[in-house]
């Protein structure tokens, strides 16, 4: 039976706290310490699998894995279809007696086509908690500036909307300083630990464009759909979970508006329709995230897995170095792709 469980995050997610509500909800059956990995991990994969954890979920660090699998630890991954959408059947079938959670219908298909136990779920935060947003009387763009060096910035902003009553950029990158980007126009904020400047920004607007290519979740595009606003989004996962285009959003090919303005017939009275649907989505989201909740405490609990007899012994620490190293290698990989993906 699964009483104690190490839960391996991303670095981070010390900052951003995006998978605080996963470790809340394994909290309420389980015992969970969170670790968070580093570039050298090596000491503390180790220390994890000699310290008794009945399992060990890895959340967007799927890459540990095998480790744990061939260590008998029952394995549970968690990897977001941004950080893994460009990876072969290759690396999906290295991970051989892990069982995934995916927030992405696309990531689902692809796992389960390598022969993978998994379970499928989208979350969706409690709309009640957040603004109605209901002032439409122009377009009060908001966009969280995460890839500039991608060409997501102001000037792609602009060429999204041409005709937005007010433009405020969140320039907060992701892997760069905000001062090698600056933006000359509308208002701007900085991220801030001890003032929230973004969710007042979001309280004002009306209009939100999603800050990625890609999503794992998509914690940006939930809080706009949440609030009733107009999200607008590029046509991949996994925004395309979340929105109907024209429905309870706008589909928006990112690459093009990279190179020049897009033809986007947006008005207030349509936007203010679109983002009503939203709320209405958001609403129903939010009951289906409570109901799959009970399933994921079980699907975490099931100790049933594909390990095999070889896979149970301990390694050696030549086994682990070059396990390590290969761990690496895929980070390396992985992030790689992506980048070129989005270039």
């Amino acid at each position: 039976m699964i009483q104690k469980i190490a839960f391996i995050d991303h670095h981070f997610h010390q900052f951003t706290k995006s998978s605080h509500f996963f470790q809340e909800l394994l909290r309420e059956k389980f015992e969970v310490d969170v670790f968070f990995a580093a570039v050298d991990i090596h000491n503390m994969v180790v220390e994890i699998a000699d310290a008794g954890y009945d399992a060990v979920v890895c959340w967007q660090t799927e890459y540990l894995c095998p480790f744990f699998v061939r260590r008998g630890i029952s394995t549970i991954g968690i990897p977001m279809w941004d950080g893994v959408c460009t990876l072969s059947d290759a690396y999906w079938h290295s991970l051989t007696g892990t069982k995934f959670i995916c927030f992405s219908s696309d990531l689902y298909e692809r796992i389960t086509s390598c022969g993978h136990t998994a379970l499928h779920v989208q979350y969706m935060k409690d709309p009640a908690n957040f603004p109605q947003q209901t002032d439409f009387d122009e377009l009060r763009v908001v966009f969280w500036q995460r890839l500039p060096e991608h060409g997501l910035n102001g000037q792609f902003v602009r060429n999204v909307i041409q005709d937005a009553g007010s433009i405020h950029i969140h320039n907060a990158p992701d892997c760069s300083d905000p001062s090698e980007h600056p933006i000359n126009f509308g208002s701007v904020s900085f991220f801030d630990p001890t003032r929230n400047h973004y969710a007042k920004a979001l309280d004002r607007s009306n209009v939100l464009i999603c800050p990625r290519f890609t999503e794992g979740i998509g914690m940006a595009m939930i809080e706009g759909l949440t609030r009733g606003m107009c999200v607008i989004a590029n046509d991949e996962g996994t925004h395309t979970d979340y929105i109907t285009n024209w429905v309870d959003g706008v589909f928006v090919d990112y690459r093009k508006a990279i190179m020049g303005s897009v033809d986007l017939p947006l008005s207030p009275e349509l936007a203010r329709e679109l983002g009503e649907n939203a709320r209405v989505r958001a609403f129903e989201a939010y009951d289906a995230w409570k109901q799959s909740e009970s399933n994921i405490q079980t699907f975490v609990a099931d100790q049933k897995t594909s390990c095999e007899a070889e896979q149970l012994r301990t390694m050696s620490d030549y086994e682990i170095a070059l396990f390590v190293s290969r761990a690496a290698v895929n980070v390396h990989e992985y992030i790689a792709n992506f980048q070129q993906l989005e270039s």
